[in-house]
């Protein structure tokens, strides 16, 4: 039920409370909304490796929403917004947060990636830069974008005969988002190469675009400005746990192939023990990349523990995360993985890259010899019991 009651004071009133209740370490997060109807459903979500790992979350109403909690770290950090419900995209807000922090969201329109985002906070104000310069073509892309969701929610629940002509506009409407997402890609490039501030901001954006070089679009030319802007930093830039990801997917290392000697790497059992591929070589092995926020890698659980009984004396079952350590271990144990469990704690940017993962699941069967027979990505029933019969 809707809310008609005094919105204009119960606004003035909450401000007032936040500014005199708000302690030294709090973050307090305040959204005020146009056009959103009650009951969207807002998450904070925090970055954790490769993982966005919801925080908070809150319902609209009235256009409002907040977020607090208190902040032990005494530095910036990105965060993110996402919002669901009818009509709205999903897509990501990046904000950032800082104990004692007030943080400010204004959205006028469904447009959820163009919400404005004020705060004291260097690290947002250097961001909004970048925002303001990008900002008629991101709005046009998640407008186009839109569109073509809405022919798809058509296709749905049209007869046949007209699918092909929604399908042919879904196609061109996303051919021309393309086209948007690239120019918004490259400003912002542009301004990077213009601007090396060298900060937080720049460095997130610099690993972003680095690890999107082989899922985007993006020209020769920036490509060579994002590997000239990683050469500009400093040493300290470069062995920085940010700086060895941008050279890992700026300069990925050869992947390895089917034929060839299985790529090795030094990785850690759940017990912290130092662990190789090598260890376990004289039976087969089934490589498992995997993470706790990938529903297919989770379901698949089952039946790799039934094909590590089954083929015990002939396979090794090895399953390769690339989770924080906390989430690793904590997984690992709700999930009772007892079969072999690694983790070389480069968040995807170590053996991963060797064996060219680039979704998850994905599999790599290899021979007691040592050599790569097969691999492949994704997860259905029965698939890994299909594999071992065909390989073992």
């Amino acid at each position: 039920m809707k809310r008609y009651f005094y919105p204009i004071l119960a606004v003035v009133v909450c401000s007032v409370l936040v500014c005199c209740n708000q302690k030294n370490n709090e973050v307090i997060i305040t959204g005020q909304l146009e056009g959103i109807a009650d009951g969207v459903i807002v998450r904070l979500m925090k970055p954790e490796g490769n993982l966005l790992v919801s925080q908070q979350s809150d319902t609209v109403v009235n256009g409002a929403f907040s977020f607090s909690f208190p902040d032990t770290l005494d530095y910036a950090k990105p965060m993110n917004i996402s919002a669901s419900g009818d009509g709205l995209l999903s897509v990501l807000l990046e904000l950032w947060i800082k104990p004692g922090a007030k943080v400010k969201i204004i959205g006028k329109d469904k447009l959820v990636r163009s919400w404005e985002v004020t705060s004291s906070i260097p690290e947002q104000k250097e961001a909004n830069i970048y925002k303001k310069k990008t900002d008629l073509n991101e709005r046009a892309f998640q407008s186009v974008v839109m569109e073509a969701y809405s022919y798809q929610d058509e296709i749905s629940k049209s007869p046949t005969g007209a699918n092909s002509n929604f399908r042919a506009k879904v196609d061109s409407l996303y051919a021309v988002s393309d086209s948007l997402y690239a120019i918004v890609i490259e400003t912002e490039i542009d301004m990077m190469d213009e601007n090396k501030t060298y900060s937080s901001v720049w460095m997130g954006k610099l690993e972003t675009y680095a690890r999107s070089l082989k899922y985007l679009k993006i020209s020769d030319m920036h490509a060579k400005k994002l590997k000239s802007m990683y050469e500009s930093m400093s040493e300290e830039l470069k062995h920085s746990e940010k700086g060895i990801s941008i050279h890992a997917n700026l300069y990925p290392p050869v992947i390895v192939k089917e034929g060839e000697d299985m790529a090795d790497a030094d990785m850690w059992d759940i017990n912290g023990e130092l662990r190789h591929l090598a260890d376990y070589k004289g039976k087969y092995l089934l490589l498992d990349f995997w993470s706790s926020g990938c529903g297919p890698c989770l379901m698949a659980i089952p039946e790799m523990k039934e094909i590590s009984d089954i083929y015990k004396d002939k396979l090794v079952v090895v399953s390769i995360s690339s989770d924080p350590k906390n989430l690793w271990e904590s997984t690992s144990k709700e999930k009772d993985i007892t079969w072999v469990n690694l983790n070389d704690f480069k968040t995807g940017n170590g053996i991963w890259l060797r064996y060219g993962v680039t979704g998850i699941p994905h599999y790599v069967i290899i021979s007691p010899e040592g050599k790569v027979l097969t691999t492949w990505m994704g997860y259905g029933e029965g698939l890994l019991k299909r594999k071992m019969k065909e390989f073992i």
